[in-house]
Formats: C-alpha cells, sequence, structure tokens
C-alpha cells in the first residue's frame, strides 16, 4: 500500500480508517510511506492486526491507533 498519495504538501490525512467495525480484520500488508496514523481502529469491536509492516518518514506513520475499540488482537506487527 503506498501512502505517499495522501502526503500532500502541508496537509496529511490518515492511510486507513476502521471506524464502527466488527470482525474486520488487516492482514499480510506493506505500508510504504504511510501519512499521519497509518492505521486507525475507532469504534470497533472483535478487530485482528496481523503482519503488518511500514516503511515511514513523517511523524505520527509509525503505529496503529487503537481508539475506543475492545478487544483488538495486534501480532506479528
Amino acid at each position: 500500500f503506498d501512502g505517499s498519495p495522501f502526503l500532500p504538501p502541508g496537509r496529511a490525512s490518515r492511510s486507513i480508517v476502521l471506524e464502527g467495525c466488527r470482525g474486520a480484520g488487516v492482514s499480510d500488508l506493506t505500508m510504504i510511506r504511510p501519512s499521519m496514523w497509518m492505521l486507525v481502529v475507532a469504534a470497533c469491536e472483535d478487530v485482528v492486526v496481523e503482519r503488518l509492516r511500514t516503511l515511514g518518514e513523517v511523524v505520527g506513520s509509525d503505529g496503529i491507533d487503537l481508539v475506543g475499540s475492545r478487544r483488538v488482537r495486534v501480532r506479528d506487527c
């Protein structure tokens, strides 16, 4: 997943957002140049994130943001 189109000068947006999901998953994904908040899991339940890799260079492109979610499993990232 190439996040560079989401990096316009002076204005970045979230790369991937799961919001209000139940039973969702992200796996076997490599993110290149993700924007800020590269993966947001917000107001979700029973989510699995596995084997997620990133090559980032901007502030905030370094992780998975869990916001108001329950039973989220992150492994092998």
